[in-house]
């Protein structure tokens, strides 16, 4: 929506006023912690232009006292409220009190466009609660910088009022002070995962496997047949496994021949391939590896733009579509890898849109070989085929998953690999019938010399509740998004 509404008129029928003077402060009301990001921004935005600007993330910016008493910010400081309108604060019981107050206020006094909400998700208007359906809302969810363009065209075709002391030397000065480089370090080492999961060396022996006469490439597997990784070179194929490890090999190859990669690396020795060509060689052997385990292991594979394939499971392959595992922190915990979210549409009934959390793993020869395991969510209306469409599943995917955080994309990680490995926590990928890489189930850790504290909850400044009465005791959910949109 691009304008605000004008406003209702009161039972009374007076004509609506704006507020006096008195009134200053445009007052934010979102949910805390979940809108905290968006909230923060459009304060110092709007500080920099100018306006007096209160919220709890940053009291007020122009140097003033703030007010301990929302309530009394709401009814006696307030030019306007605006309202961060989100899932989350659609719900939640100190922002609802706060829309509640604010009416209130504007009935009273006849003010017009007293509070003006701010849509910056895609909270549908049907579900948008009571008290805010009967008022247009600005629209930040096509891009908060064109939401803040018509929010603040709003702001001056009202004759909101500017403070000088509100600037951008104002805003500067609040971060140095907040977010300075050194503030919150502390001289001590902290670990941190990774998504690199180590593997072994890889085996001594690199085989040429030479076609025999009128032999030209590999053929098509059998069904059922097992192939091992291969790639071809010249007139045959260079693979950890011999020739006859494959199906058909009597019938395919002429010849085995077998290097050891140690020399193939070594620079200084006259090879039939070089040491980078051997590398590669043998990253795409450990890919090709990786695919062909996952397939025999069940999952399905999706090609990648890369060309690279990341793994799924399907709808019911699971108990519950979920995997319980050891979580961080040592303890059993699980994350659902399928879930879903309704679709309502005005044209069609109500339908489901499944997600699919799948893996890829690229593997790295360093001093330390390991596997790059990355996360990619896939989608299906059935729970079984994916998309075919590229480009409208990326668009899909930025709004499903805007609100996963990293704790969310780790541990659906540490999931999956915990159900790919076997009971010693190894993931064990065959090469040959005689060699496999093995993969840990846990990722590698990386040591910081240096660790960060933040310094407003270690001086007890964290933001005060939003709600009415300072004293609550206002409980919050986990926000999970199983809790939502899982089984």
């Amino acid at each position: 929506m691009g304008r605000v509404s004008e406003s209702e008129t009161t039972n009374s029928g007076m004509s609506e006023r704006a507020p006096s003077s008195s009134r200053e402060v445009l007052f934010l009301s979102h949910a805390y912690p979940e809108d905290n990001e968006f909230t923060l921004w459009l304060a110092l935005q709007l500080a920099v232009e100018g306006y007096p600007v209160w919220c709890d993330l940053t009291k007020l910016l122009g140097g003033e006292d703030f007010w301990r008493s929302v309530e009394k910010i709401i009814r006696q400081k307030a030019l306007k409220v605006l309202f961060v309108l989100s899932h989350n604060s659609n719900t939640k019981d100190g922002t609802l009190q706060e829309v509640a107050l604010a009416r209130e206020v504007a009935r009273q006094n006849q003010f017009e466009d007293f509070l003006i909400p701010l849509k910056i998700d895609d909270l549908p208007r049907s579900q948008i609660n009571i008290e805010l359906k009967r008022l247009n809302y600005v629209s930040f969810h096509e891009g908060w910088a064109k939401g803040l363009s018509t929010l603040l065209e709003k702001l001056e075709a009202d004759g909101v009022p500017k403070k000088p002391n509100f600037s951008p030397r104002a805003v500067a000065s609040w971060w140095r002070q907040h977010f300075s480089a050194d503030q919150g370090l502390q001289s001590q080492s902290e670990e941190h995962l990774s998504n690199w999961f180590a593997l072994e060396s890889p085996p001594p022996k690199l085989f040429f496997n030479i076609f025999m006469p009128g032999v030209s490439k590999m053929p098509a597997p059998a069904d059922g047949g097992v192939v091992y990784p291969y790639q071809p070179h010249g007139n045959g194929i260079l693979s950890f496994a011999k020739a006859e490890d494959f199906n058909n090999g009597g019938q395919l190859f002429a010849d085995t021949h077998h290097f050891f990669i140690g020399d193939l690396l070594d620079d200084e020795k006259d090879t039939f391939i070089d040491s980078k060509q051997t590398r590669d060689i043998i990253t795409s052997l450990f890919s090709q590896a990786w695919v062909n385990f996952v397939r025999q292991r069940g999952l399905e594979t999706y090609e990648l733009v890369s060309g690279s394939f990341c793994c799924y499971f399907k709808k019911d392959q699971l108990e519950k579509d979920k995997i319980t595992f050891t979580g961080v922190d040592g303890r059993k915990t699980w994350r659902s890898i399928i879930g879903y979210k309704s679709i309502k549409s005005a044209t069609e009934t109500d339908k489901k849109r499944y997600w699919h959390f799948a893996i890829s793993a690229k593997p790295f020869l360093r001093s330390t070989k390991f596997f790059a395991v990355n996360p990619h969510v896939l989608f299906s209306d059935d729970g079984q085929s994916i998309w075919d469409d590229k480009d409208r599943m990326h668009k899909v995917k930025m709004s499903q998953c805007k609100n996963w955080w990293n704790d969310d994309w780790r541990d659906r990680i540490l999931a999956f690999m915990s159900w790919l490995a076997d009971d010693n926590g190894e993931i064990v990928v065959p090469l040959s019938p005689e060699s496999a890489i093995r993969v840990n189930k846990s990722p590698l850790l990386f040591t910081s010399p240096v660790s960060f504290s933040d310094p407003v909850k270690a001086a007890g400044d964290e933001p005060e509740e939003c709600g009415i009465d300072d004293d609550d005791d206002v409980e919050y959910e986990d926000d999970d998004d199983d809790e939502v949109e899982d089984w």
